[in-house]
C-alpha cells in the first residue's frame, strides 16, 4: 500500500494535469520556457509593428494641427461681417429647433448641407461668438487639403505616394492674404470642392461595388441642396466621364452582343446615373423643404454671355486662376513684394501642366489610344465644367473668383495624382521639399497679423450703450450686430426703394422677424461708403417713410435715426 501510494506522488509530481494545473517536471518547464520566450518574441513584434505605425499617425496628426491653427491665424485676419454672421445666425437657429430655417430667405447658396453643419459643430462646443466663421473655415480648409492630398495619393504607398500627397497638400499651402479672402473667408463655394472630393475617394478606394455609385449619388445629392455649384462640379463630369468611358471602344466590341457591353461598362453607366439623378433628387429635396415652410432660396436666371465679352471674360479668368493660388502677378510693382507672389506661380504652372497632361490623355482616351483612370479623368472634367461655366455664364469680374474657387483643390489633387509619380521616380523629392519650404516661409503675414475686430463692433458697443435693441440697416450692419451682440440686439435689413424710402431686403433674412405683431423696431442706421445700403437709403426718405424721428444721432459715419413707434407697421 506504501510503495503504491510512493508511485502515485511520483506519478502526480512528473505528469502536468491536462488542465495546466500541478507541478510541470523537467520537460514541462522546456516547454513553458519556449511557449513563454514565444508569447515574448510575438509581443516584440507587434510593438516593434505598432510603434512606427503610432509614430506616424502622431506625426501627420501634427502637421494636420499645424495645417488648422495657420489657417486660423490667417482667417481671423478677416473680421466677422453680415455674411458669415447670417450662417452663424442661421447655424444658431438649427441649434435651437429651427431645423428648416423656417421664415428664412437665404441668398443665391444656403450651403445647408455644406457649410451650415460645420458652424453648427462650432456653435456647439463653442458658443456663438465672433470668431465662429474663423474657426469652421479654418476647419474646412484643413478637410479640404487632407482629403485633396488623399485623392492626389490614391491607392499608391510608398514613396510615390507620399510624394503625390506632399504635392498635392503643397500647392495648396500657404495661401496668402488676397486667396484667403476666398479661400478662409466666411462661406464660399471653396469649401464646397470637399464634397467632391469625398466623392472621388469613395469612388477610389471602394473600387467597382454596386454599392459605390448609389453612395456616390447620395453624397453628391446631399451636397447639391447645400450648393447647387455641386451639379456642375460634381454630378457633370460623373455623367459625361461615365458615358465617354462607356461607349469607349463599343464599335470594335458590337461583336460580343448587348448583355456583354452592360456586364462589361455597368459601373461607368452606374455613375453616369447616379450624377444625374443626384441633381433631380437634390432639385426634389429643396422643394419638399420650401413647401415645409423651410428655408427659401434667391433664384437668379443665368443667361450665356455675349460673344464679344469672351475675350475680356478669358483675361479675368486666368487673373483668377492664378489669384486662387497667390500668383497673381498683373499688375504687380517689380519689387520685393513680388517674391512670394512668383514662389506661388510655381505651383499655379504645376496645376495647369497637370491639367493639359490630363486633358491629352481624356482625349486620346476616347479613341483608345491612351486611358487615364477615373478619378484623374473626373478631377479633369469637372475643373472644365467650373472654367467653362464660369467663362460663359458670367460677366467675369475678380469680385466673382468664387465660382471658380474650387479649382483650387481639384487642381490641386489634379496635379500631385498625375506629376507625383514622375517626379518619385526621378529622384526628385529634394527640388519638392525645396518648394514647399519656400512656400511656407511666405507665410509671414499670415501668422503674424492681428485678429481683425468684427466689421461692426464700434456700432453694436455704441448701440447697447444708448438702449437700442431694436433696428432696422443695410445689409452690412444688421446680421453683422445682431451676431456681435450674441442677439442682445435684432436688426433687420432694409434697402432704399422708390425716393431713398426703406424697404425690406430679403437677402439672407429671417421673415418672420419682420411680423410687427410679435416684433418690434424703434430705429434706423444708415451709413455711407461701401457698407450702405444698396440702393441707398436717405434721411430724407425714411421721414417719409416714418415720419419725423424723436432723435437723430452722429456717431462716426453712422446716422441712427430714432422713433417712438414700431417702424415694422409701415415697411
Amino acid at each position: 500500500m506504501g510503495a503504491v501510494s510512493r508511485t502515485r506522488r511520483a506519478v502526480w509530481r512528473t505528469t502536468p494535469e491536462p488542465d495546466g494545473q500541478g507541478e510541470p517536471g523537467p520537460e514541462g518547464d522546456a516547454a513553458g520556457r519556449h511557449d513563454a520566450a514565444g508569447r515574448r518574441d510575438a509581443a516584440g513584434r507587434l510593438a516593434s509593428g505598432l510603434r512606427p505605425a503610432l509614430l506616424r499617425a502622431a506625426a501627420w496628426a501634427a502637421v494636420v494641427i499645424v495645417v488648422f491653427l495657420a489657417a486660423w491665424r490667417e482667417a481671423r485676419q478677416y473680421g466677422m461681417q453680415s455674411d458669415g454672421a447670417s450662417i452663424a445666425l442661421q447655424a444658431w437657429q438649427m441649434l435651437h429647433g429651427n431645423l428648416l430655417l423656417r421664415g428664412w430667405h437665404v441668398a443665391d447658396v444656403s450651403f445647408y448641407t455644406t457649410e451650415l453643419p460645420v458652424y453648427m459643430l462650432v456653435e456647439a462646443v463653442h458658443g456663438l461668438r465672433t470668431d465662429v466663421a474663423a474657426i469652421s473655415e479654418a476647419i474646412n480648409y484643413t478637410l479640404t487639403v487632407v482629403c485633396g492630398a488623399l485623392v492626389a495619393k490614391g491607392r499608391v504607398r510608398g514613396r510615390e505616394g507620399l510624394v503625390r500627397a506632399l504635392l498635392a497638400a503643397g500647392v495648396m499651402s500657404a495661401p496668402s492674404l488676397a486667396a484667403a479672402n476666398w479661400l478662409l473667408n466666411d462661406a464660399d463655394h471653396a469649401a464646397t470642392a470637399l464634397w467632391v472630393l469625398f466623392a472621388l475617394l469613395l469612388i477610389d478606394r471602394a473600387g467597382r461595388r454596386w454599392y459605390v455609385p448609389v453612395l456616390v449619388g447620395t453624397l453628391l445629392a446631399w451636397a447639391t441642396v447645400g450648393d447647387e455649384l455641386i451639379a456642375v462640379i460634381g454630378a457633370a463630369p460623373l455623367v459625361v466621364v461615365g458615358l465617354a468611358r462607356a461607349i469607349q471602344g463599343t464599335a470594335a466590341s458590337s461583336t460580343t452582343g448587348r448583355m456583354a457591353w452592360l456586364r462589361d461598362r455597368w459601373f461607368e453607366l452606374s455613375l453616369a446615373a447616379a450624377g444625374a439623378a443626384s441633381v433631380l433628387v437634390a432639385m426634389e429635396v429643396m422643394r419638399a423643404i420650401k413647401d415645409a415652410g423651410g428655408w427659401v432660396l434667391t433664384t437668379q436666371a443665368h443667361q450665356f454671355v455675349q460673344a464679344a465679352t469672351l475675350p475680356s471674360n478669358l483675361t479675368v479668368e486666368l487673373q483668377d486662376f492664378l489669384g486662387l493660388f497667390s500668383a497673381n502677378f498683373f499688375g504687380q510693382k517689380v519689387t520685393g513684394s513680388i517674391i512670394p507672389v512668383l514662389i506661388h506661380l510655381a505651383g499655379a504652372v504645376v496645376v495647369a501642366a497637370g491639367i493639359a497632361i490630363a486633358v491629352r490623355r481624356f482625349a486620346r482616351g476616347r479613341d483608345g489610344r491612351e486611358r487615364a483612370d477615373l478619378v484623374t479623368d473626373l478631377l479633369v472634367v469637372a475643373i472644365a465644367c467650373d472654367l467653362g461655366a464660369y467663362l460663359l455664364l458670367y460677366s467675369a469680374t475678380p469680385g466673382q473668383i468664387r465660382e471658380v474657387s474650387p479649382v483650387f483643390a481639384l487642381g490641386a489633387a489634379l496635379a500631385g495624382r498625375l506629376l507625383g509619380g514622375p517626379l518619385a521616380r526621378r529622384r526628385l523629392e529634394p527640388v519638392l521639399a525645396a518648394g514647399i519650404a519656400c512656400y511656407l516661409l511666405t507665410m509671414g503675414p499670415a501668422l503674424t497679423g492681428q485678429a481683425s475686430p468684427p466689421a461692426n463692433q464700434a456700432l453694436t458697443v455704441w448701440l447697447e450703450s444708448h438702449h437700442l435693441s431694436n433696428g432696422l440697416a443695410g445689409y452690412w450692419q444688421s446680421n453683422s450686430v445682431t451676431l456681435d451682440s450674441g442677439t442682445r440686439i435684432t436688426m433687420r435689413p432694409v434697402k432704399g426703394g422708390v425716393g431713398g424710402r426703406p424697404v425690406v431686403y430679403v437677402w439672407e433674412t429671417d421673415l418672420s422677424q419682420l411680423n410687427p405683431e410679435t416684433n418690434s423696431a424703434d430705429f434706423l442706421v444708415l451709413t455711407s461708403g461701401h457698407s450702405a445700403a444698396s440702393p441707398a437709403i436717405s434721411e430724407a426718405g425714411a421721414i417719409k417713410a416714418f415720419g419725423k424721428p424723436v432723435t437723430i444721432y452722429r456717431y462716426q459715419d453712422y446716422t441712427i435715426m430714432v422713433w417712438d413707434k414700431n417702424l415694422l407697421r409701415f415697411l
